[in-house]
């Protein structure tokens, strides 16, 4: 994702188009005391982890265009939400 970090290597290319679609939003004042390298850490574990679920999500739909069933033949047929049944 970012160039010249060896930890952020094996992350792929369209990661960095969707994490500008992750926002934080919070309050100036936290509701319970802690340590901020700890909650910018676990920060940004959590938008890493939204930025991989967009990939997820966006990549779903995929598998029913893959997804297949046998006819009476053994003939592999598609299994589309818009063909008859």
């Amino acid at each position: 994702m970012r160039s010249g970090n060896p930890l952020l290597s094996h992350l792929r290319a369209e990661l960095k188009d969707l994490s500008k679609k992750v926002h934080f939003e919070g309050n100036a004042k936290p509701s319970i005391p802690i340590n901020w390298r700890f909650a910018e850490s676990i920060s940004a574990l959590k938008g890493l982890k939204a930025t991989m679920i967009k990939l997820l999500v966006h990549h779903a739909p995929l598998f029913m265009s893959l997804a297949q069933v046998l006819d009476e033949n053994r003939y592999p047929t598609s299994l589309g939400p818009l063909e008859p049944r």
